[in-house]
């Protein structure tokens, strides 16, 4: 049996704080310089976990 975690395709700032450690004014400067996916949902905030994961992605480096 194969277990598939199920992760979000969107999240408020709490749950993204919780899947990447970064803080939230980390969340919302990568947000507004555009780095970042974000959606207005009312008066809520959503973020784009795809588009945070390929900016970590981005920024990583191999170290030895």
């Amino acid at each position: 049996m194969q277990v598939v975690e199920a992760r979000p395709i969107w999240a408020s700032y709490d749950e993204a704080q919780r899947l990447f450690g970064l803080s939230r004014t980390t969340l919302w400067r990568l947000l507004r310089d555009g780095h970042i996916r974000g959606a207005r949902v009312g008066r809520s905030v959503r973020l784009g976990v795809r588009s945070i994961e390929t900016y970590l992605e981005g920024r990583a480096e191999h170290f030895e």
